[in-house]
């Protein structure tokens, strides 16, 4: 049986949003990856924090990129690549 967090998370996607519940920061950037069609690259090892909370899929990457700044993520764009500097 499904519970309420795992209820959101599987109708998300019906509802425009990621929504994400302890996972870790690389498989949401690998989420926002393909949604941006963007390349993810990491000058250093990928942080280790875990994100919980929904992001709205019609949200700019940048827009999505601030909620990840807040929790300590340093990145900077360039073309198609989404560069992680911590």
């Amino acid at each position: 049986m499904l519970d309420d967090a795992d209820l959101k998370m599987a109708t998300a996607w019906k509802e425009g949003a990621f929504q994400f519940s302890y996972t870790p920061v690389d498989d949401v950037l690998r989420q926002f990856a393909r949604w941006y069609n963007v390349e993810v690259v990491y000058e250093q090892k990928a942080p280790s924090f875990k994100l919980t909370g929904t992001i709205k899929r019609d949200f700019t990457l940048s827009e999505a990129l601030k909620t990840l700044e807040l929790m300590g993520l340093h990145y900077r764009i360039e073309e198609r690549k989404l560069i992680i500097m911590n």
